[in-house]
């Protein structure tokens, strides 16, 4: 998880570009040990952890956009993913 970003004004890293989109579109699944622990993971969680938490990511990914758009020169979306 996280994020890349290249810069690249004169196009010296156009294979590079095309390598970071093959790989970011690999889909990586849970392994094994991650699915076995769910179950109880989800019965361990406080219920209001998830609405918490998701207020929290969307709180700070509006800060980082809004911070992003006063950079000139740079253009941010609003984050669409999972």
């Amino acid at each position: 998880l996280g994020w890349i970003l290249v810069h690249d004004r004169h196009s010296a890293f156009t294979e590079v570009r095309q390598g970071l989109a093959r790989l970011s579109q690999v889909i990586l699944g849970p392994n094994s040990l991650v699915q076995s622990i769910l179950p109880d993971v989800f019965e361990r969680t406080p219920r209001q952890f998830l609405p918490f938490t998701m207020q929290q990511l969307h709180r700070q990914a509006s800060y980082c956009v809004s911070r992003l758009r006063n950079i000139p020169g740079l253009s941010a979306r609003d984050p669409q993913g999972a």
